[in-house]
């Protein structure tokens, strides 16, 4: 695997780059787009992790 792959990877699961970002390059090709969305967590934890940092539950 790229390097430029791997980075991405692990920007992509900081969140400092979108899913929509990756599916817009060109330069990846559909294998490595799968590969660094593979891990991409569910949209219910991140509504729960913000709940939690706005103070909505405990």
């Amino acid at each position: 695997m790229r390097v430029h792959v791997e980075s991405l990877k692990r920007c992509f699961s900081k969140g400092e780059i979108t899913a929509d970002k990756i599916q817009v390059m060109t330069s990846l090709t559909a294998d490595e787009k799968e590969f660094i969305l593979a891990d991409a967590p569910a949209q219910e934890e991140y509504e729960a992790a913000y709940k939690i940092l706005v103070g909505e539950q405990s």
